[in-house]
């Protein structure tokens, strides 16, 4: 997976420091776009931010996902669920930041389609206003998926189903 992530142009965070048949894999990703593309397209990694803390002009956001045996299991015509996330990968990879922010603001990556909470969770790294938007943001975020739930049974079993 590797070697397909690397042929469509992505690095893999610390590859001097990955273990030979390690089934972790963490790509870095410009903008933080690679991490929502391979969400359209129904995978879920898990996004990763500040990895290269000491230097503000790298890119510090990135992806990881475990492989385990459930990735090998047949999607339908031959393929398995790791072929499938190969192609993908391959596709999402090949990305280079374009405009006239850099990669790591916030400005950078909406402009790019890339995927803001990378952004917010690196500024509340350490204590200052960073933290401070940043908490504000995730409250009102948090605040508006539990006001907004629904108060009555969505239709005549719902009550029935909990029990």
């Amino acid at each position: 997976v590797a070697a397909a992530a690397e042929r469509g142009g992505a690095r893999v965070v610390h590859a001097a420091h990955r273990r030979r048949g390690s089934t972790v894999l963490a790509l870095y990703s410009e903008a933080a776009v690679s991490v929502r593309r391979l969400a359209k397209k129904g995978h879920g990694p898990a996004f990763l931010y500040n990895l290269a803390s000491n230097d503000a002009d790298a890119c510090q956001y990135g992806w990881c996902l475990s492989f385990t045996p459930h990735a090998l299991r047949d999607v339908g015509g031959g393929e398995t669920a790791l072929d499938v996330f190969i192609r993908d990968v391959e596709a999402c990879a090949s990305f280079t930041p374009s405009g006239p922010f850099s990669q790591n603001s916030l400005l950078g990556v909406l402009w790019n389609g890339g995927l803001p909470e990378p952004w917010l969770f690196s500024h509340m790294w350490a204590p200052g206003p960073g933290r401070a938007v940043g908490t504000a943001i995730l409250r009102g975020i948090f605040s508006t998926i539990l006001d907004s739930g629904a108060a009555a049974p969505r239709g005549p079993r719902a009550a029935a189903d909990l029990a």
